[in-house]
């Protein structure tokens, strides 16, 4: 399930990522195994389907804190909390771990997202990196009090 829907989310949000559909779609199973297992992977259901994601991982950039990375959530599932519900609940892994902190990820022209994890707490850091061909994104931060 939790493939199915990154290669998804691969294809409809490509800019949203920095890994692409390509690569990803080549990779077997243990490839999948081993990221769902090395990871804090939630998925939101609609009955049997799934129809949202988040991952919380040790951040690389800021000792023991955490980063959300590969939020999504189906198109049609949108606009009724499970985007934050994701969030939420990986801060709130953040929270047990005693990390000070959360941070994420957003790509130029994201807006939607951008929008989304304001309202989660996150503000921008103003820290930029270039992900590949002229996409760009901009970290944005949760301290943990």
């Amino acid at each position: 399930a939790y493939r199915d829907l990154r290669l998804r989310s691969l294809q409809l949000a490509p800019d949203a990522y920095g890994s692409t559909f390509a690569e990803e779609s080549a990779e077997g199973d243990d490839f999948w195994v081993g990221r769902v297992a090395a990871a804090q992977t939630l998925l939101a259901w609609d009955g049997d389907t799934a129809i949202g994601t988040a991952t919380g991982i040790r951040d690389q950039h800021e000792t023991a804190s955490r980063e959300i990375v590969g939020v999504w959530v189906e198109p049609s599932a949108r606009g009724y909390g499970v985007g934050a519900a994701l969030i939420l609940a990986i801060v709130e892994w953040a929270r047990d771990a005693a990390a000070p902190a959360v941070a994420l990820w957003v790509s130029d022209g994201n807006d939607a997202a951008r929008r989304l994890y304001e309202q989660c707490g996150f503000v921008a850091t103003g820290q930029r990196d270039h992900v590949r061909d002229d996409l760009w994104e901009e970290r944005m931060r949760r301290p943990l009090g």
